[in-house]
């Protein structure tokens, strides 16, 4: 298969998991606390371990720009401009920027080990958690930012990253096994 299409496809899948990951919430019990869950950075992190940077990118801005012009892609239906503007704007920003970094940093023709998966799931979801607190600190101060942009998710955080992990490394062993030639030194 030619490499551009490789990349189209690769885009065309990226977009529309995305588009369904966000429309995953779950509510998880954890004791007294409830720790929100959607699928929109796990799906972002996951596909940007296997993409070029530039692929990752174009996938993440037209999934924003979806929801921007008024398609309900992102997390419960939202979408316009308002969603960019307010309290989650900057998890998107960050969607766009964890993309960039984690598809830059992985090699895709290195060997992966479990560790190495575990440490790209955590920097892309650090980026966006940070990304998110800066935009909630702009618009609601420093402590409620810390308590609704982290208290209430780093837990879920947390399952994504071990999640993601497990997901890629099976993905990329599989892959592995399918193309050895790719592979090889």
């Amino acid at each position: 298969m030619p490499t551009q299409l490789l990349s189209v496809l690769k885009i065309v899948l990226a977009v529309t998991t995305y588009v369904f990951s966000a429309q995953f919430t779950y509510d998880l019990q954890l004791g007294e606390m409830v720790v929100p869950i959607t699928g929109q950075s796990l799906a972002i992190v996951c596909w940007a371990f296997f993409m070029r940077p530039m692929e990752s990118v174009v996938a993440v801005l037209t999934y924003i720009l979806m929801g921007v012009y008024a398609l309900p892609v992102f997390a419960d239906g939202a979408q316009g401009m308002d969603v960019v503007k307010g309290n989650t704007g900057g998890y998107l920003f960050g969607f766009l920027l964890a993309s960039l970094v984690v598809s830059w940093i992985r090699d895709p023709y290195k060997k992966e080990n479990p560790f190495s998966v575990l440490v790209l799931m955590v920097v892309g979801t650090a980026i966006i958690m940070i990304c998110g607190l800066i935009r909630l600190n702009v618009l609601l101060g420093f402590e409620d930012a810390v308590e609704y942009g982290f208290y209430n998710l780093w837990k879920g955080a947390l399952i994504k990253i071990v999640l993601g992990t497990i997901i890629c490394y099976l993905i990329h062993m599989i892959f592995r096994l399918a193309t050895p030639d790719k592979y090889k030194k």
